[in-house]
C-alpha cells in the first residue's frame, strides 16, 4: 500500500518528490481523483480547499478529477476511482468524512479499493486512516465545540495523526497540550510542511518543517 499522509497537501518539494516516487512515473502520465467531502460539510471560507486544488493542478497531472463521495453511489465512486492512479482526500470535518465513507463501504472494502492506488490524505483525509480519528480531548485543541472524534476510523495505519501542528491560528494545539492527551496508540504530530510517507511496510517522515512522535 502506498500512502502519503499530509497536514496541508503538497506544500513543498520534499513532499512532491515523495509523491512522485510513490507513483513510479511522471505526474504528466498519471491521473488523480480528489475527494472534497470533508470540506463540503463545513461552512465559511473555502480558500483552503481551493489552495489544495491548486497544489494538485500545479503538478500538471494527465487528469485532475473531483468527486464528492457523499453525492454518488458506491459503484459509481468505484468506477471513477478505477480510472486513476491516485486518490486525494481533502481536509475538513473528519467525523463527517468518516461517516460518508462508512455509508458507502466497509473498512475492508475501502482498504481494498485503494490497495493499488497512491492515497494522498490532507488533514482529515489523513486522520481517518487511523484506528480511530483521534483521542479524547484533541477536537477541543482544534476549537471544535464537541469532542466527537474518538470514534472508529478506517484502521489502515496503526497510529493517529495530528495535523496542523504549530499552525498560528490554533493556539491550543501546542506540544505541551498534545502530550497531555491520554494516548492508547502512537501519534505523529505534523506541521503543514510535513507528511508521513508509507510504501508497503516502510514508514518515513518527510518534512521541511517540524513534527514529533509520541
Amino acid at each position: 500500500m502506498k500512502l502519503l499522509l499530509t497536514s496541508e497537501g503538497i506544500t513543498n518539494k520534499s513532499i512532491k518528490k515523495s509523491l512522485r516516487s510513490l507513483l513510479g512515473k511522471d505526474f504528466s502520465e498519471s491521473k488523480v481523483l480528489f475527494v472534497p467531502t470533508a470540506a463540503n460539510y463545513e461552512g465559511g471560507d473555502k480558500s483552503g480547499l481551493i489552495d489544495n486544488y491548486l497544489q494538485f493542478i500545479d503538478l500538471k497531472w494527465a487528469s485532475f478529477d473531483i468527486l464528492d463521495i457523499a453525492a454518488v453511489s458506491s459503484s459509481y465512486f468505484t468506477s471513477r476511482l478505477r480510472t486513476v492512479d491516485a486518490l486525494g482526500v481533502g481536509g475538513g470535518d473528519p467525523e463527517f468524512l468518516m461517516q460518508k465513507i462508512s455509508e458507502k463501504f466497509t473498512n475492508d472494502e475501502f482498504k481494498e479499493l485503494i490497495r493499488d492506488k497512491v492515497y494522498v490524505g490532507i488533514s482529515s483525509g489523513s486522520m481517518i486512516l487511523a484506528q480511530k480519528i483521534a483521542e479524547n480531548g484533541l477536537a477541543d485543541l482544534y476549537n471544535y465545540p464537541q469532542d466527537n472524534w474518538n470514534i472508529p476510523a478506517l484502521g489502515i495505519v496503526p497510529f493517529c495523526i495530528i495535523p496542523h501542528y504549530l499552525d498560528a491560528t490554533l493556539k491550543k494545539l501546542n506540544k505541551e497540550k498534545i502530550q497531555k492527551l491520554k494516548r492508547t496508540v502512537k501519534h505523529y504530530a505534523i506541521c503543514d510542511q510535513s507528511a508521513i510517507c508509507i510504501d508497503s511496510d516502510k514508514i518515513e517522515i518527510v518534512s521541511e518543517g517540524e513534527w514529533f512522535e509520541l
